[in-house]
């Protein structure tokens, strides 16, 4: 176990975290690099913030690493293939199939040492894959087929064993003789052990919830590398005496793990991310694997220009670029917002539309007045085109995102999204948060708030669900039934134990289907009769429609969703870190409002 967490530092390009464990001097070292969730993504992604990624820039990093560090394992965590809703780039069977093999090509000239088989890796079939296992060394511990069950690599006197842990939907898929992880692992261990193993790392297709309550019965797993889906923090952390990481979505960031060995043990574990961005050249040899370009998206984008992929995915594809013409936008801004990022709306308008001449004007001005009216527009920032986008070439294509008052268009507020609630009075230090049960990092993100909420007591958080109330069918949600009910038993820790509601759900999300929620109640200081008779009765009903009414009123259909001193609104995809948070949720610049045109609601 470690005796010392010190973290080092946090930034997009480093995340430092160090782990110090006990133990004699520090006599070896081994490097570890490693990537997941790739769903062979081969091109760096269509992203104007930060256009990360891609395998040409990775065969680059990894090369160096080899040239720079010694005792360098590389280590890919499952969900290579292409295919599925997770991929977001997929174009259909045949298409996927050759970006596959490609991506397969281009990890083979990378000399990964050891690859995760997955239920994503069963998209095509075994069949598939199958001529792959040839040459790439596939790994999974508890199924069938030509993957080896473990891996061992030597580095001097030292012995490393990479074993990988399939999760059991793969069966769905064609994965053949799936056993019980936990009773394969017993077996494994003490075999690797007997053979002078002296660091097991796993990869992992579980869940980090199965990982972590498989993790309590077995013993001699060094590191965890988790693969499976994840839009949370990527941040080490111990897991029973396991150091235990995740992984990037489509691989647009590597881990590098650097670690100290002493007398056999881990003795020091450094953690950083190097940033695959522009500036890191592409690697010849995969370059020469890839297509120009599979379709429009993995196009650079220049800025005037619409470009358009030909020849997809052949030899012969290549980037199109046609320059457009110059059109006309106005964009109606709220007198004061913290939450709007209309600069970086109109960059993306500017990769599609060209050039533009962009106006920007207040709510109070006549003319937003008008617009306002016209569209009926509830929410800001709004962007409206003129009659002269009608002759440029983006027009046609964009088309279905407009709605036309009197000659002129304007973005839907989904496209564009808004920032801005107009018609609420804002009340200060207030931060009303919109959630499920379907978001996949609902932990970290409650981990994050609890930790907002003990540094600034100050804020008010308050808790909605992401339900409706229907006269005649009840409450009705996107999940299951079950999470109606744990909707009424949250509603009800926050009436009778507000400063208890953020233990109970962090808690929860470590299993939040099973019927244990006394448990999480009990650990939280929480009375679980009196919150069983709270959510059985009509006052929990009535609780629970206090807390979606905010919902409903402002039509809120995902999440999680933030809407900060009753006016700003902004959805999350990755959960942010808490200076992030704090930037976004704390700027001193903007005064409170004391009321507003259509005389505030709250």
């Amino acid at each position: 176990m470690p005796r010392l967490l010190k973290i080092l530092g946090c930034s997009t390009a480093y995340i430092g975290l160090l782990f110090i464990f006990s133990g004699a001097a520090i006599a070896e070292e081994l490097n570890i690099i490693f990537t997941g969730q790739s769903f062979a993504a081969l091109y760096p992604c269509d992203c104007r913030v930060e256009p990360d990624g891609g395998v040409a820039r990775r065969a680059t990093l990894i090369r160096d690493f080899r040239k720079q560090m010694k005792n360098v394992l590389v280590l890919e965590a499952g969900s290579s293939l292409a295919s599925g809703p997770d991929d977001g780039n997929t174009q259909g069977e045949e298409l996927d199939k050759k970006r596959s093999g490609i991506y397969l090509e281009a990890v083979k000239l990378m000399a990964y040492d050891a690859i995760l088989v997955d239920r994503q890796d069963f998209s095509f079939g075994e069949k598939f894959i199958e001529p792959y296992t040839r040459n790439l060394p596939f790994v999974s511990s508890n199924i069938a087929g030509s993957f080896a069950p473990f891996i061992i690599k030597e580095f001097g006197d030292l012995r490393v064993g990479i074993i990988g842990i399939t999760e059991a939907s793969a069966v769905k898929k064609g994965a053949r003789d799936w056993r019980e992880p936990a009773v394969v692992l017993r077996q494994l261990i003490p075999e690797l052990k007997k053979k002078g193993v002296g660091i097991i790392i796993l990869l992992s297709a579980q869940t980090p919830q199965e990982d972590e309550k498989m993790l309590k019965d077995i013993h001699g797993v060094d590191i965890v590398i988790n693969g499976s889906k994840n839009y949370g923090s990527v941040t080490p952390r111990e897991v029973q005496g396991t150091v235990y990481l995740q992984t990037w979505w489509q691989a647009r960031r590597v881990g590098a793990l650097n670690l100290k060995i002493s007398d056999g043990k881990i003795s020091r574990v450094d953690f950083s991310v190097p940033p695959l961005v522009s500036g890191i050249p592409d690697d010849g040899a995969v370059a020469l694997l890839l297509p120009q370009c599979f379709k429009t998206a993995d196009c650079r984008r220049m800025q005037g220009f619409s470009a358009s992929c030909l020849n997809g995915s052949s030899k012969e594809a290549r980037c199109s670029y046609v320059a457009l013409p110059r059109v006309t936008l106005t964009v109606i801004n709220p007198k004061d917002c913290l939450t709007c990022r209309g600069d970086a709306v109109i960059a993306d308008l500017k990769d599609i539309w060209g050039d533009m001449n962009v106006v920007s004007i207040d709510e109070s001005d006549p003319q937003a007045q008008a617009f306002i009216k016209d569209f009926n527009m509830k929410m800001l920032p709004a962007y409206i085109f003129h009659k002269d986008a009608e002759q440029s070439d983006a027009f046609k294509a964009f088309r279905s995102n407009l709605e036309e008052k009197n000659g002129y268009y304007r973005i839907k507020p989904a496209v564009a999204g808004v920032s801005y609630v107009m018609g609420r009075q804002r009340t200060s230090r207030t931060i009303d948060v919109f959630y499920d049960y379907r978001y996949p990092a609902l932990r970290s993100l409650f981990e994050l708030l609890s930790a907002f909420a003990h540094k600034h007591p100050d804020f008010q958080i308050n808790w909605h669900f992401l339900a409706v109330f229907d006269r005649d069918k009840g409450f009705m949600n996107l999940g299951s039934a079950a999470d109606i009910e744990e909707f009424k038993r949250v509603a009800c820790v926050e009436k009778f134990y507000p400063k208890r509601v953020l233990d109970y759900l962090i808690c929860r999300t470590k299993q939040v289907d099973a019927g244990w929620w006394d448990e999480c109640a009990k650990e939280a200081g929480i009375d679980s009769r009196k919150i069983k008779s709270c959510a059985l009765s009509d006052e929990g009903a009535a609780l629970l429609k206090e807390r979606i009414r905010m919902t409903e009123e402002l039509e809120i259909a995902s999440g999680p969703t933030f809407v900060v001193d009753n006016v700003e609104i902004f959805g999350i995809v990755n959960v942010p870190s808490l200076k992030e948070l704090e930037e976004t949720v704390m700027r001193k610049d903007v005064p409170a409002r004391r009321g507003s045109a259509a005389g505030g609601k709250k």
